[in-house]
């Protein structure tokens, strides 16, 4: 269904975590530590079979599967084990109907845990130059800052005028 093909696309998303559009090998052991009931990670044999079998980009800081390795993998998932997928579905948060069920669990650990409840908190409090500082890395000039932080004003303009029109 449409509606099925578009969970994954919003999974990628989620542990995406860095938006670079890459799901990096970190990234990826957050997405199977939340999908498996046991929390177990991807073992480096996945790990390698994913980057030979599935759509891999290589980076600056290691690469990482494209969106439409992502659907790959879960495509070869469900054909093979399709019960699999409605577990992991489920364990990320989704009910039968693919629904969000609930906000998902962060299950990130450590320095990577910290970072990302100091981005929702920054992005709760609506503190977009703080947001900024913590998000963006240094190496990026002051200019790239400023169109960042004027797009995400931008951003929270139009939510705030949805807002005030009921949301139409």
């Amino acid at each position: 269904s449409r509606k099925f093909k578009y969970v994954p696309v919003q999974l990628f998303a989620r542990f995406d975590v860095d938006g670079d559009k890459l799901l990096s090998e970190e990234e990826l052991l957050a997405f199977s530590r939340a999908a498996n009931e046991d929390e177990r990670e991807f073992d480096k044999t996945e790990i390698e079979e994913m980057k030979e079998y599935f759509d891999w980009k290589d980076g600056p800081s290691g690469g990482g599967l494209t969106l439409r390795g992502f659907l790959q993998m879960y495509h070869t998932q469900t054909m093979s084990r399709e019960d699999d997928t409605w577990e992991d579905l489920y364990r990320l948060g989704y009910t039968g109907q693919l629904e969000i069920r609930a906000p998902p669990v962060l299950r990130a650990e450590g320095a990577l845990r910290d970072k990302l409840e100091e981005l929702i908190r920054l992005g709760e409090a609506g503190d977009l130059e703080a947001f900024v500082g913590a998000f963006v890395t240094p190496d990026v000039d002051e200019e790239d800052r400023a169109h960042f932080l004027a797009g995400l004003r931008g951003a929270a303009m139009e939510g705030e005028a949805a807002d005030d029109d009921g949301g139409t």
